[in-house]
């Protein structure tokens, strides 16, 4: 696969995941609800057993126009999608809200209705303040992502990965590094989000970020991940990191070599033969041998450096990664 195919894989496969993600974020549900409010549920006033109705007393409207007092109904029981089974009468919830004519629904679901965390309300009174201006918006966004709370931070990164514009604030755009170098180590589903928006914000530079991260990572998951958004990256890009960058163990040096096979560019040739001449485990020429038959070295050019079974076994890897190719033999009649 080139490259122009990798960075399309890569932008459409992690943009499709985020934004389904997305459209139950904090973010997104202020954006479209009808109206978001403080309401202090104030008693269960079911029709009959089959319907579930809570009574609310507002308390602060921050979107929209709701009376001093609403209702909120849907089918009883404990379903998927479901919002009000787990309301507690006397306890206090931020509420986004659809009008459907002149009724009132939880949108998203039970995404909803939430308890009203003094700080979670300050954060949604917030980004509807910033609700026209995508900067601010990103700036709010980049500071939650630092909060105690991993589920409102998780919930900023998913939310800023799909701004149409990433924050160009100095201190936001490192608060956003900062998480995803905290991601690396313990990965949630915010790692994704967080990767798309580094190499959004600056493609040139997203390798030097990404690339420690791919390489030092203990996590197999965060490494694929981190791997996935190297796709995206400008192969040229990728190699200037590559040859700056500093390996500390064999394991590093198996983990980039692998990804230089899969993006060869002339530029890596000095680092791999130098990465060969070092090589004094197996598993190491072995990653590196692939990585330079990737880049067309010969088999007859590596014999002499590389041990008559390590190169059998490159050549074989290789052979097998090799993508199939369609040979159309004559015309189509």
């Amino acid at each position: 696969m080139n490259h122009v195919l990798r960075k399309l894989s890569f932008l459409l496969l992690t943009g499709a995941t985020v934004a389904q993600q997305q459209a139950t974020t904090l973010w997104h549900l202020a954006e479209h609800a009808s109206a978001v409010v403080v309401a202090a549920a104030t008693s269960a006033t079911d029709p009959n057993p089959e319907w579930h109705r809570i009574e609310f007393r507002t308390d602060e409207v921050l979107k929209g126009a709701v009376g001093p007092n609403f209702r909120l109904l849907e089918p009883a029981g404990r379903c998927c999608g479901h919002a009000l089974f787990s309301v507690i009468p006397g306890q206090s919830y931020l509420l986004f809200l659809d009008r459907r004519g002149q009724t009132l629904h939880p949108l998203a679901g039970d995404r909803g209705v939430l308890a009203a965390d003094p700080i979670l309300v300050a954060h949604v009174r917030r980004l509807m303040t910033a609700s026209s201006d995508v900067e601010a918006t990103g700036r709010e966004l980049a500071a939650a992502l630092q909060m105690v709370d991993s589920r409102m931070a998780q919930d900023a990164a998913l939310a800023l990965s799909c701004l149409p514009t990433l924050p160009a604030d100095g201190n936001a755009r490192e608060g956003i590094r900062s998480a995803l170098r905290r991601e690396a180590s313990a990965p949630t589903t915010a790692l994704p989000a967080l990767a798309a928006a580094v190499v959004r914000m600056d493609p040139a530079a997203a390798a030097s970020n990404l690339l420690p991260l791919y390489l030092t990572t203990t996590q197999d998951d965060a490494a694929r991940t981190l791997q996935f958004a190297l796709d995206g990256i400008e192969t040229r890009d990728l190699a200037n990191a590559m040859q700056s960058q500093i390996f500390r163990d064999d394991a590093e040096r198996v983990r980039a070599a692998d990804l230089l096979a899969q993006r060869p560019d002339p530029s890596n040739l000095v680092l791999l033969n130098r990465m060969l001449a070092a090589a004094d485990k197996p598993r190491v020429s072995l990653a590196v041998a692939e990585a330079l038959l990737a880049h067309g070295e010969t088999a007859t050019s590596l014999q002499s450096r590389v041990a008559e079974v390590v190169l059998q076994l490159a050549m074989h890897r290789r052979a097998e990664r090799m993508p199939l190719r369609v040979v159309q033999t004559g015309a189509s009649r």
